[in-house]
């Protein structure tokens, strides 16, 4: 019989220890080496980009290209102006069918009036067709308007005039719908934290296309060289503005909003990925994109016109075609449009080299500064600084003109066409001119020139984005219409410092609009707004 041996205590102890140990040692080990993967997974994360902004930069640079063109053809009338009031390229036309006040009301009247249509009609297109086809479509516009606008050199009679004009109004209608359908597209593909700076973009461009067309049309007639560099030749170079920005929107993708508004999720999937990267989280991002939809379509006129009571629609509705129209009514078109002629009626021989320099290159460097200024210090004070500062302004202007009227100049209240020996009066003023002006530019710039566009293109819901848009546009562009027709007129009857110290009344009423009634939409997402103006938000930050 076999005899077995039973361990002692003690042995038992020692492999109970061990066993303990190992079992410690085994999960320690794996403690450690799960500890190890979540650190370098974080350690990964912090170094590895979840989402990238270059193609959404790039995208926002090749949409603006159209805010280019518009500022090249809001400036083309200054220049313009200059030349065909002297009849210098009006050929064979008697003195009894050219009148100077005519075309100077005009000329600017009708692209106004043709951008408030662009702006009216072109929220419905950019609804049905889309924000990129849109920009396409709109330049397109530019194209055929700065044709129309070069061939009217070939014309030798008064129907020179009726060219002149078709182009001119058509050149108007595209501005109008780069207004609307740039602002729209930034607006909708840019993430919360860059809404305020690839916003701004819009104006920068826009004031680069017009310190283009102002430093272009001041080139000295005398050299030889550039002697034969007119309004038509200008008009070419829009045409090659617009032509480069078809090309180039052939790169860049859809918004992904209206592309969820057009239940093309497949479509709106690929945008996102292209726009924010491999890495991004598109399931939350189209969750967020249709959380901001009230309605899962794009809604008529007649049914935005149904929703104007409610607070989503109808207060922002109010804020927009206010601030809106207290951009124009503040006295920008009238210094933009006759800047050059505002300057030779000043005391200046060489308006057009005045008018680029103070207006210009002040708007370009401004304008570019707003883009960081819009998220840092927020939109409303922006607003308010912007409004002090061009009260301050046109009360200097008006101030000098009142000057000039002490002096009794004999140009005081004709044409604004002035002409060189005409300019014998007040010269020991002219900086006052030169000040005032480029401060009204400076506090323009940074405030009332991108600010409210801005607004435009994110206040509203997404499926009224379009139509609401396209109404503030219109009155904003109304006004200009009327601007541009009557302000000649105007400062006939009330005098120059009459004029601008009206623009100063609308500065000042401003100032206490937008203390009043306007909301701070900084870093917030459209979803957000949305939800504020909703009143489902009635506690939120506002800063």
């Amino acid at each position: 019989m076999a005899l077995v041996s039973h361990p002692s205590e003690e042995t038992k102890l020692l492999a109970f220890d061990r066993s303990l140990r190992t079992s410690i040692d085994s999960t320690y080990s794996l403690d450690q080496e799960v500890s190890s993967n979540i650190c370098c997974k974080k350690f990964k994360d912090v170094f590895k980009k979840k989402e990238r902004y270059w193609s959404v930069c790039y995208a926002s640079l090749v949409a603006t290209l159209g805010s280019l063109s518009f500022g090249y053809g809001y400036g083309f009338i200054s220049p313009a102006l200059l030349q065909l009031t002297d009849k210098t390229f009006v050929r064979n036309v008697s003195e009894a069918d050219f009148s100077p006040e005519v075309l100077q009301d005009t000329f600017g009247g009708l692209l106004s009036a043709g951008a408030a249509i662009g702006g009216l009609t072109f929220g419905t297109v950019a609804d049905t067709v889309g924000r990129k086809t849109g920009i396409m479509i709109m330049s397109l516009c530019f194209l055929v308007g700065w044709s129309v606008t070069g061939v009217s050199r070939l014309l030798q009679t008064t129907a020179f005039f009726g060219v002149i004009y078709t182009g001119v109004f058509i050149v108007g209608y595209g501005c109008g719908s780069a207004t609307l359908v740039v602002p729209m597209y930034i607006s909708e593909i840019s993430p919360a934290h860059l809404r305020g700076l690839l916003g701004c973009l819009p104006e920068v461009f826009t004031t680069l296309g017009i310190l283009l067309v102002f430093a272009l049309g001041s080139i000295p007639s005398n050299l030889d060289f550039y002697q034969d560099f007119p309004y038509y030749y200008l008009a070419a170079i829009g045409f090659g503005i617009a032509a480069l920005n078809i090309v180039l929107l052939f790169t860049v993708r859809e918004s992904p909003h209206w592309l969820i508004l057009k239940q093309r999720i497949g479509s709106a999937c690929e945008s996102i990925r292209w726009l924010r990267g491999p890495n991004i989280n598109i399931e939350a991002e189209l969750q967020t994109i249709r959380e901001g939809l009230s309605v899962n379509r794009e809604l008529s006129y007649i049914e935005t016109l149904k929703l104007l009571p409610k607070r989503a629609v109808g207060k922002p509705l109010f804020i927009v075609v206010a601030v809106l129209s207290f951009q124009e009514l503040i006295g920008i078109t009238a210094i933009t449009f006759y800047g050059g002629p505002i300057f030779r009626l000043a005391g200046f021989a060489n308006a057009n080299q005045v008018a680029a320099g103070s207006i210009g290159v002040i708007s370009v460097i401004f304008s570019t500064v707003a883009l960081i200024l819009s998220d840092v210090l927020g939109r409303k004070v922006l607003l308010l600084v912007g409004s002090a500062i061009v009260t301050l302004a046109t009360s200097a202007t008006g101030v000098y003109f009142y000057i000039y009227t002490a002096h009794d100049c004999s140009n005081l209240t004709t044409s604004l066409n002035a002409t060189t020996d005409d300019i014998v009066c007040n010269r020991d003023f002219g900086w006052l001119a030169i000040m005032s002006i480029g401060l009204y530019i400076f506090g323009f710039s940074i405030s009332w020139g991108p600010i409210p566009f801005l607004l435009s293109s994110e206040l509203f819901p997404t499926a009224v984005r379009g139509k609401c848009m396209s109404i503030g546009t219109f009155v904003n562009w109304g006004l200009a219409v009327i601007i541009s027709f009557t302000f000649n007129s105007y400062r006939t009857l009330v005098y120059p410092f009459g004029a601008f110290w009206t623009f100063t009344g609308f500065s000042f009423l401003s100032f206490f609009f937008v203390l009043i009634f306007l909301p701070e939409t900084k870093g917030k997402t459209l979803h957000e707004i949305e939800k504020y103006f909703a009143g489902k938000q009635q506690n939120s930050e506002t800063t």
